[in-house]
């Protein structure tokens, strides 16, 4: 799954990426409502590459997903 998002001249990320960017990408993506809240990224997005997302689906069920962040 693929975040656009805008990147400097030094590949570093305008704003940032949050649960809510990657709750909208899977809606966008896969139809699929997930609370932003329910989402956590693994570690800091500081520019394009993939990174890990835990979403909390129930208090005992839990999944990792991957994303890729690019410019766009």
């Amino acid at each position: 799954m693929k975040i656009p998002v805008k990147i400097g001249k030094d590949g570093k990320l305008f704003g940032s990426v949050g649960g809510s960017d990657v709750a909208k990408a899977l809606k966008e993506n896969h139809s699929l409502n997930v609370d932003k809240r329910k989402i956590s990224i693994q570690g800091n997005v500081t520019g394009a590459g993939i990174y890990d997302a835990v979403i909390k689906l129930h208090p005992e069920v839990t999944t990792k997903i991957k994303f890729e962040v690019v410019e766009g």
